[in-house]
């Protein structure tokens, strides 16, 4: 269908009305009618000032120095965590890498610096520990 132009074209009328089911007076027309005047709607909201809550969760996507010093330490604990796997699984298979054994304790000596944590420092100071006596006791064998 083609639109040819606007014109002011004749009002609706108002349709008869019978009676609804809740039974009152009021027709859907009068609920409906606006007087002929358009609805103002409300002018967006304008942004507001930056508060310290939004200044920090941008600070946080903002890669620091610390982060990279605790990527580096994580790398590290991966490292440490895979080579005990190795030992455990070297274990069970009756073998003891020794090379892993050496590997994991030169980490740990490391770390052990680096570390502010008291409580991670004494599990690094286990397992530097355990690490010498698995490595005496294949010096001893061996």
């Amino acid at each position: 269908m083609k639109v040819t132009g606007v014109g002011t074209g004749a009002p609706a009328s108002k349709s008869r009305r019978t009676q609804g089911r809740s039974g009152s007076s009021d027709d859907f027309a009068s609920r409906v009618d606006d007087g002929g005047e358009a609805r103002q709607t409300a002018a967006p909201a304008k942004a507001g000032p930056l508060t310290a809550m939004d200044a920090l969760l941008a600070l946080q996507g903002v890669p620091g120095r610390g982060e990279d010093a605790d990527r580096d330490a994580a790398e590290r604990g991966g490292q440490m965590l895979d080579l005990l796997d190795d030992i455990r699984l070297g274990l069970l298979d009756g073998r003891v890498p020794k090379a892993a054994l050496g590997q994991l304790r030169s980490l740990v000596e490391a770390e052990r610096g680096k570390v502010s944590d008291p409580r991670l420092a004494e599990v690094l100071a286990e397992i530097d520990v355990r690490a010498a006596v698995e490595l005496a006791k294949l010096d001893r064998i061996g």
